[in-house]
């Protein structure tokens, strides 16, 4: 729920040394200030890579994007993490059984515990994937469609309202596709 390109990494210190840079920016190397302080001559691309996990702070800190992820963390945890899951999930459940009844297959655990925030599901037959996103996107419903799926992933903002007007958009765009 933050801005793009802020975001945190943890990596345990004793799998450091499995990661393996394809690419390091500036601030990848040991002594990454050392040719903005010192003087001439230090600008160098051959400098070795930092053996500790911040060698993937490849660059120019994004502050006004790390200052939108503390303050959605904030409310994140002012929410808490288990009321968000309840909530989505109230969500999938209303959407889930009326999309199930228009045809889709729902990939989506039927055990409660081993549930996403996530509802991905296989369209009806003869309905594409691809197709079927393009028509709910030209109708206001945002989808992913990861390896062939149709994916529906609410947050905290969502609310069960929107399920009707969803279901409607699912409705208009199956029948504009002939189903």
């Amino acid at each position: 729920m933050g801005t793009e390109g802020a975001g945190f990494l943890y990596v345990s210190p004793d799998r450091v040394g499995a990661l393996r840079p394809n690419v390091a920016g500036w601030l990848s190397h040991e002594d990454p200030l050392g040719f903005l302080l010192r003087g001439p001559g230090l600008l160098r691309y051959d400098r070795p890579v930092r053996s500790r996990a911040d060698f993937l702070e490849g660059g120019n800190v994004n502050s006004a994007g790390l200052a939108a992820l503390e303050a959605s963390i904030d409310l994140l945890q002012e929410l808490g993490v288990p009321a968000i899951f309840a909530h989505v999930n109230r969500i999938l459940d209303a959407l889930e059984g009326p999309l199930v009844e228009r045809g889709f297959r729902s990939l989506r655990s039927r055990d409660p515990r081993q549930r996403s925030c996530t509802l991905s599901l296989l369209p009806p037959p003869g309905a594409g994937v691809i197709d079927l996103q393009r028509l709910l996107g030209q109708r206001g419903v945002s989808c992913s469609t990861p390896d062939g799926v149709l994916r529906f992933t609410p947050h905290w903002p969502n609310d069960a309202g929107q399920v009707e007007p969803l279901l409607a958009a699912v409705d208009a765009s199956l029948a504009e596709l002939g189903r």
